[in-house]
């Protein structure tokens, strides 16, 4: 998150490099009315406000080469809430790329967006982990 953040080019260097197929883009976000979106961009574990709407740099990442975002809410984060649905909600409805939710500390994968050519067959994850994950298609 921070690094992209700070320095936007490292998006398209590393999809250019790797591809984009390769790149995830971490979102971190706190409510904020005051944002377009609703939701503000934050760094330092939600503890630094950037001042830039969250769905808008989703948006960005998609643009510059992110191949899947990885949104997590500042707000609910380590507090036993469960996911925030609206939030990840939002930020797949404002990219086209995969998106993955993630809730720790169980690692229970709530939604994955594939293109059909990348369903779960071809996800690396160890087959210990796959049996707590739950992969849902759009």
């Amino acid at each position: 998150n921070s690094a992209a953040v700070k320095n936007p080019a490292l998006v398209r260097e590393a999809a250019q490099k790797f591809g984009s197929d390769k790149i995830t883009v971490a979102i971190d976000a706190r409510r904020n009315q005051a944002m377009p979106s609703g939701y503000e961009l934050v760094l330092s574990g939600g503890t630094l406000p950037v001042g830039k709407d969250a769905l808008d740099w989703a948006a960005q990442c998609q643009e510059l080469g992110a191949g899947v975002i990885l949104p997590t809410s500042m707000d609910g984060d380590g507090t036993t809430a469960g996911y925030d649905i609206p939030f990840i909600r939002a930020i797949a409805d404002a990219v086209t790329v995969p998106v993955v939710a993630l809730l720790m500390p169980q690692i229970t994968l709530i939604r994955v967006v594939l293109p059909a050519p990348l369903g779960p067959r071809r996800a690396k994850i160890s087959p210990r982990r796959m049996s707590r994950l739950t992969f849902f298609s759009a």
